[in-house]
């Protein structure tokens, strides 16, 4: 953990508790080793980062004061669209997008994909946003990739849309296509399939809606490896 990320925990005027138990006191005594008068990194996600000053400690927690250091907070100007996949390995695409902070992250059902995952816990429950999380605590930084859940390819493109995309690829294995790369400028958007890729009738669809297909080399990469692949380019 390279920064300390809280969204409730500090108030308008700039006061904070850590309950005692939580896993942000464990790291603060146990991993940092703080006491009062210390200073950590610490930010509200996805507002502002900055310093945090410890007051007290004491058997209900810790009491600090926060200082906003840094309010201008932005993305990697890439949107991934993703399909529904296995939650076990969605569990690293959730913590690479955080921590490469991916402007955000669109998850679709597609014609090929388990349809149980959809309605995993993971996703409507909130683990997944957990582990978001984690992955910005470990980049130092305080931006929060924005995170949605459609219910079909079609609401995803909508979703998109409103991002004001310039650039949109599709990743899949065609012949004569060109190998992935990052525009010179504007906001991205890259459509990723399942487990089973695309069909041919989404193909036609993505493609219909301005996404040029592009490719990753010659080798077949599952999907949450394809998903983390595909952003180098933008780092």
């Amino acid at each position: 953990m390279n920064i300390i990320l809280f969204e409730n925990e500090i108030d308008e005027f700039g006061n904070g508790v850590v309950a005692s138990g939580s896993r942000i006191h464990s790291h603060i005594l146990g991993v940092l080793h703080l006491g009062e008068g210390d200073r950590f990194k610490c930010g509200i996600w996805g507002k502002s980062q900055g310093v945090g000053i410890i007051r007290s400690v004491s058997e209900s927690g810790i009491s600090f004061s926060y200082e906003s250091l840094q309010s201008d907070l932005s993305g990697l100007g890439l949107h991934v669209m993703l399909s529904y996949i296995r939650p076990i390995c969605a569990r690293r695409v959730m913590r690479f997008i955080g921590e490469a902070s991916v402007s955000g992250i669109v998850f679709v059902p597609t014609e090929l994909s388990e349809k149980s995952y959809m309605s995993s816990s993971f996703y409507r429950n909130g683990e997944c946003i957990e582990l978001l999380k984690q992955g910005c605590e470990i980049s130092g930084g305080a931006f929060k990739p924005e995170v949605f859940l459609a219910e079909s390819i079609s609401q995803g493109l909508e979703h998109l849309e409103s991002k004001g995309v310039s650039a949109k690829y599709l990743l899949e294995k065609q012949d004569g296509s060109e190998k992935l790369s990052r525009p010179e400028s504007g906001i991205s958007a890259l459509a990723i399939g399942g487990e089973r890729g695309w069909t041919k009738d989404e193909v036609r669809m993505l493609v219909a809606s301005g996404y040029a297909i592009r490719n990753l080399g010659c080798r077949i990469l599952r999907s949450e490896e394809s998903a983390i692949v595909s952003v180098f380019p933008w780092l």
